[in-house]
C-alpha cells in the first residue's frame, strides 16, 4: 500500500513539473518583451534610440531572422553581441513595435555610455553626452557580456536539475515496479 501511495506521489510530481515545463515553453501568450523606460523617453524626443536587443536563447538563425524582418527605416544594425545572444543599433518606433510582438526578444534597453566624472569636470556636455553608443569600451562590452552570461548559466542549471529530477523519478518508479 505505501509503495502504491508513494508511487502515486512520484508520478503526480513529475506530471506536474513537467506539465508546468511544457505550458511555460509552448505557450506564447505569456512571454513579454521588458522594454526600458528611457528607450521610449529616446524615441519620443528624437524618433530614434540607441539600443541593445536581449534573445532569450538566440543562435545565429534566429538573430539574422529578426535582423532581415526589419526595415532601414525600423533599424540600423551597430553590431552583433554576445555570440548571437544580442544586437546593438539604433531603433525607431516602428522597429519597435515589430520587436516587442516578437517572442525570441527578451528586452530592449537603452545603450548608454559611461562618464566618469573628476573634480575637474563639473558637467558633461552635450556633445559627449548625446554620442553614438558605437564608442563602448571593451571593459564595457565585458561587463555586459559577462551578465548575460551568467544568466545564462543560471538557466542551464535549472535545466540539469530538472533533468535530474526527471531521472530520478523514473528510476524510482521502475524500482518500484520490480519489487512488486
Amino acid at each position: 500500500m505505501r509503495k502504491r501511495i508513494l508511487l502515486g506521489v512520484v508520478m503526480v510530481f513529475v506530471v506536474l513539473m513537467l506539465g508546468g515545463f511544457v505550458s511555460a515553453q509552448g505557450n506564447e501568450s505569456n512571454y513579454t518583451v521588458e522594454v526600458e523606460q528611457d528607450v521610449l523617453d529616446a524615441l519620443n524626443s528624437s524618433g530614434w534610440a540607441p539600443v541593445i536587443v536581449e534573445l532569450y536563447f538566440g543562435n545565429e538563425t534566429i538573430l539574422d531572422q529578426i535582423l532581415s524582418n526589419l526595415t532601414e527605416d525600423e533599424f540600423k544594425l551597430k553590431r552583433k553581441l554576445l555570440g548571437d545572444d544580442a544586437f546593438a543599433g539604433n531603433l525607431s518606433q516602428a522597429g519597435l513595435d515589430k520587436l516587442i510582438n516578437n517572442p525570441d526578444i527578451r528586452e530592449i534597453y537603452l545603450n548608454r555610455i559611461a562618464h566618469v566624472l573628476n573634480n575637474e569636470t563639473n558637467s558633461i556636455n552635450n556633445e559627449t553626452a548625446n554620442e553614438e553608443p558605437d564608442n563602448q569600451t571593451e571593459e564595457e562590452q565585458e561587463e555586459i557580456t559577462s551578465e548575460i552570461k551568467t544568466e545564462k548559466k543560471s538557466l542551464l542549471g535549472l535545466w540539469i536539475i530538472i533533468g535530474i529530477i526527471v531521472v530520478i523519478s523514473i528510476i524510482i518508479i521502475n524500482l518500484m515496479r520490480k519489487k512488486k
